[in-house]
């Protein structure tokens, strides 16, 4: 029978055209078993790739333990989020042409994500924007002062390799 959840969650087994896509969903571990675990079974596998930034490893569940400065707490994000770019762009950068990420209590439909992003009369995402050095996001802008955005983190956004370079070497 063949689980879900068995299903090695780096490098899924289903081929199909197109770009690949590194899942990451922030959690912490009293979510492993519930949040978590429900994201691992109906849609983590069907990503290239799939990391779950964590305060414990299970390599079961795809969740690594990344520090961050801070406590683990609702109003730091921030700093997990710098920690997360921070760990793919050393460990996932080549691998992985765009990067969604979002909580683990969102259900992401993957097949609609790769929809989108194959779309490239999106003037948000142009053809070979990693080759051609352009930086993609798409997502929610959420303003928090005068000329100021964030990414919307709670239904995700996707970057491409450009941006999160540049998110890291410029953060």
């Amino acid at each position: 029978e063949d689980n879900p959840s068995s299903k090695e969650l780096r490098g899924g087994e289903e081929e199909h055209s197109g770009h690949r896509i590194l899942c990451i969903v922030y959690t912490y571990d009293k979510h492993h078993l519930t949040q978590l675990q429900a994201v691992v079974n109906t849609w983590a596998w069907k990503c290239d790739g799939f990391l779950a930034a964590s305060t414990v490893t299970n390599e079961t569940l795809g969740a690594v333990d990344l520090p961050h400065e801070g406590p683990e707490a609702y109003n730091n994000m921030w700093q997990k989020t710098r920690s997360i770019w921070g760990y793919v762009f050393d460990n996932y950068l080549d691998d992985f042409d765009y990067f969604w990420l979002g909580g683990d209590d969102f259900q992401l439909y993957v097949e609609n994500l790769r929809g989108i992003l194959s779309d490239h009369t999106l003037e948000s995402n142009p053809a070979n924007s990693n080759k051609n050095g352009i930086p993609v996001f798409l997502g929610s802008q959420v303003p928090i002062g005068e000329d100021v955005v964030m990414c919307g983190g709670g239904p995700g956004y996707v970057l491409n390799q450009v941006a999160v370079a540049q998110f890291v070497v410029g953060a």
